[in-house]
């Protein structure tokens, strides 16, 4: 032990320098040794997957909107990223942008990544341009990942306009009475530009004697620019309720709270009543809407034209035959004659206010039975004998027709009678025959219907295949027949309005013209439109006739239907 202690003594007197030098390298060694260990690995990041996200889906930032910038960051270095900062940036400014400027991300650690969602939201004091917009990012070691340079349309806000824009009330007889059911029917719309959300509906009764049947609030959900939403709402007025009138009013509320108007109804007691309005539709938030007109209703439902003068001996016996379902259980909703209620409905408002037929004298039969028919037939034929050539007769008839398929007679079918009993209805030739067995000044009759045993949807024997070339029926007297479709030809429905094609354009053109036109003037023109919105719209054909007798051949053409002193 003394032995290796003199050893090691001499050793550092002979060679003290080569003992410092070999102490001084492994202190050397490890301090680096240490501060590798002190030492971060650094992260390699990067931005992949860059989406953005709106909630209309129309990839710009519109005025209250709420949107977000999607990312994806990577982390493919060997050490983690920590307290990373993510800097937003709006240069130039635009307005009306809200989003966090400065946001401190999650650690990313080597190997993995992380989705960053970026909340950015419209104002309403938004307008409609691009928005420049920078994201950075500060990494602590230097190692960020690249900018995100992004330009991103911003739209102003599109405000909606929610509006009652055609409103009628609805009875079992056409007028509210006091102790039965009354049923208001309204056209909620919306007429902005911007989608409107949160619709709500409630209907405000006043608070004494009239109780609701149906909900009082209705919700709509949301109303895009242009669409509108039918509501029906009922109530029941008590016997003992004392004002003349019933006022309703609906509230509409939406969304933001201020873009809704309401609207006051009143139900007249003891009175029709009827709404309607002009209204703007459009079909996209993103654009200025087009102007269309909206309604409950047909536009010739409307603005019926009112004569200045009265007819002191005219009469008017009108039908509309469209429920045959009803009394013939057996056949299917296709029978039934789309409209001919509406169009029974309406002409009555054109006699008695463009043709100024006395409202006494105007007899409305609704999906009338045989007898009813028959009945009615009989006593305005009646009526013509008592005016002792005065008469002025008008006869509209909407629903089926059909043909015998022996002798090809055409009939008007009753809603009680099937195509299988074809002669138990009202035989047409027999029906120009009673109009005209007694002298007039005229008889002019409407026929919105087809005699080939076809029909609006489908005919009364819609299974057969073969349609029938009516008989043309020989007429006398006074008398002129307008009648919607020739030979084995479809009276068509128009759907959009509501009316049997012929009926629309007959109307249309009355309304046109005031009720000042000659019957030739009016043939013309409904046979040219009918024709054309049939092969136009429908693909198919329908070309109104006209007959009259011998006797009227130079005269007919230039009856005007105007109400004469």
């Amino acid at each position: 032990m003394k032995k290796t202690f003199y050893i090691i003594l001499i050793l550092i007197m002979l060679f003290p320098n080569w003992i410092i030098a070999q102490t001084q390298i492994k202190a050397k060694s490890e301090l680096v040794s240490l501060n590798i260990r002190k030492k971060k690995l650094p992260p390699i990041l990067e931005v992949s997957d860059i989406r953005f996200s709106d909630a209309n889906n129309n990839n710009c930032i519109d005025g209250m909107e709420k949107c977000s910038i999607n990312f994806t960051i990577t982390n493919s270095g060997t050490g983690p990223a920590v307290n990373m900062l993510m800097k937003v940036e709006n240069m130039p400014l635009i307005q009306g942008l809200i989003f966090e400027k400065v946001t401190t991300l999650r650690t990313i650690n080597s190997g993995a990544k992380l989705d960053v969602s970026l909340p950015i939201e419209g104002l309403l004091s938004l307008s409609t341009s691009k928005a420049p917009l920078r994201i950075t990012f500060d990494e602590p070691l230097g190692f960020p990942p690249d900018p995100i340079e992004l330009k991103i349309d911003t739209r102003e806000f599109m405000r909606p306009e929610l509006k009652v824009v055609d409103s009628q009330i609805l009875t079992e007889n056409g007028s509210v009475t006091l102790g039965k059911p009354v049923q208001l029917q309204v056209m909620v719309q919306n007429t902005g530009q911007g989608v409107a959300e949160n619709v709500e509906v409630k209907f405000v009764l006043p608070t004494q004697n009239v109780f609701p049947n149906t909900a009082e609030q209705v919700s709509i959900g949301t109303l895009k620019s242009g669409e509108s939403r039918n509501i029906n709402f009922e109530f029941l007025p008590n016997k003992i309720y004392s004002g003349s009138n019933i006022p309703i009013t609906i509230r509409l509320t939406e969304k933001w709270g201020k873009y809704a108007q309401n609207k006051e109804e009143l139900a007249m007691v003891g009175s029709n009543t009827k709404g309607s309005a002009i209204v703007f539709a459009g079909d996209s938030p993103l654009k200025s809407v087009a102007i269309i007109e909206a309604s409950l209703s047909s536009d010739v439902d409307k603005n019926i034209p009112l004569a200045a003068r009265r007819r002191s001996h005219a009469y008017a016996l009108i039908i509309g035959n469209e429920d045959y379902t009803k009394y013939q259980p057996g056949l299917s909703a296709e029978a039934n004659v789309l409209f001919a209620v509406n169009d029974a409905r309406t002409f009555s408002r054109y006699a008695e206010s463009t043709l100024g037929i006395a409202k006494e004298n105007i007899f409305l039969l609704e999906n009338a039975i045989s007898s009813e028919m028959n009945r009615e037939i009989e006593r305005l034929a009646k009526l013509i004998e008592i005016e002792n050539g005065q008469a002025e007769v008008f006869f509209f008839y909407a629903g089926h027709g059909f043909p015998d398929e022996f002798n090809h007679q055409s009939y008007l079918m009753p809603v009680d009678i099937s195509g299988a009993n074809v002669t138990s209805g009202i035989n047409l030739g027999n029906l120009y025959t009673k109009l005209t067995r007694s002298s007039s000044k005229h008889v002019t009759i409407f026929l919105d219907a087809c005699f080939s045993g076809a029909g609006r949807e489908a005919g009364l024997l819609a299974a057969r295949s073969v349609r029938i070339k009516p008989k043309e029926e020989q007429v006398t007297g006074n008398l002129i027949v307008f009648s919607a479709s020739g030979g084995d030809q479809i009276a068509l429905p128009y759907r959009e309005k509501k009316h049997g094609l012929f009926t629309y354009f007959m109307l249309k053109t009355l309304q046109e013209a005031k009720g000042n036109i000659t019957c030739n003037e009016l043939f013309e023109r409904v046979k040219r439109d009918v024709a054309l919105n049939a092969v136009r719209e429908q693909g198919k054909e329908q070309n109104p006739t006209v007959i009259f007798s011998p006797q009227i051949a130079d005269q007919w053409g230039t009856w005007n239907l105007l109400p004469k002193e």
